[in-house]
């Protein structure tokens, strides 16, 4: 089997690449290549970073250039589809800007079953306490992330074997800046199913250029989360005609026409509201 640790390094996430690469060097199992798909990050920087990093011997790190000005949903459609083409069996994501926990590749592969077609793992912050509340042990039906997510691509991992070429190429259709909402989505509505990977976590780095935040409960965030919620269920209505249903009624909440639930409980990403 090939694994294959995977992330898009981009100059923003500078200050924060070398923890991210450290933390996959300290890996607990190390049969496993590394691919970065360089967004806009300068090659001396990169080269220089890397060479403070002491992978083994004869582990393979892959730098791919990404496609001319590409989107954010499309850099990841790439990396996907670098790791598809090159024959991984197991592709692990992190975002450049977080940090893996030292066994988390181990234990994903303890917890591999092939009906899953991905897995997932806790996320906490540089104090060590939980980003989240607690993540259901199995993720088989869209509506568990129909109106807030707990799948990132800084903590989950994708059985590659499930997924052919023409499915990836297809979620070209959703040019988004909430692509791993708009994945998850898109897998779960394809009738594939995830598993919670217990006993290893994600260290999930808040600041000003991460799109999700730290979820505050402000009128701000409710006003992007409305407006992210419209275009993400306009994305998915071509998949399943119950989202033109929910983008609808997000447009009313937008207009005023309609109110909304606060949600004060669990807090996942794009989970601060929920239809009333």
């Amino acid at each position: 089997m090939r694994i294959v640790i995977a992330s898009v390094v981009y100059k923003n996430a500078l200050g924060y690449l070398e923890d991210f690469l450290r933390s996959i060097s300290k890996q607990t199992y190390q049969k496993f290549s590394v691919l970065l798909l360089n967004d806009d990050m300068p090659y001396e920087y990169l080269g220089n970073i890397l060479s403070k990093i002491e992978f083994k011997k004869n582990q393979d790190v892959l730098i791919i250039k990404s496609y001319k000005e590409s989107s954010i949903s499309q850099l990841r459609i790439q990396m996907i589809l670098e790791a598809k083409i090159r024959g991984f069996d197991f592709l692990i994501l992190s975002d450049s800007d977080d940090m893996l926990s030292p066994n988390r590749v181990e234990c994903y592969l303890s917890a591999l079953n092939p009906q899953y077609s991905f897995y997932y793992n806790d996320l906490i912050d540089f104090n060590g306490q939980m980003i989240m509340p607690v993540l259901p042990a199995e993720t088989i039906s869209w509506k568990q992330i129909e109106e807030e997510n707990f799948l990132g691509l800084s903590n989950t991992g994708i059985w590659l074997k499930n997924f052919s070429l023409q499915f990836i190429n297809s979620l070209n259709t959703g040019d988004t800046k909430i692509f791993d909402w708009y994945l998850y989505s898109r897998i779960l509505l394809a009738g594939m199913s995830g598993k919670k990977v217990e006993n290893c976590y994600t260290y999930y780095r808040i600041h000003d250029n991460n799109i999700a935040g730290n979820m505050l409960l402000s009128e701000e965030q409710i006003k992007k989360e409305i407006i992210v919620k419209i275009e993400h269920y306009r994305l998915l209505e071509k998949e399943e005609p119950y989202f033109k249903h929910l983008r609808r009624i997000y447009e009313r909440i937008n207009k005023g026409e309609e109110e909304y639930i606060l949600n004060k409980e669990d807090m996942f990403w794009w989970g601060i509201i929920k239809q009333k």
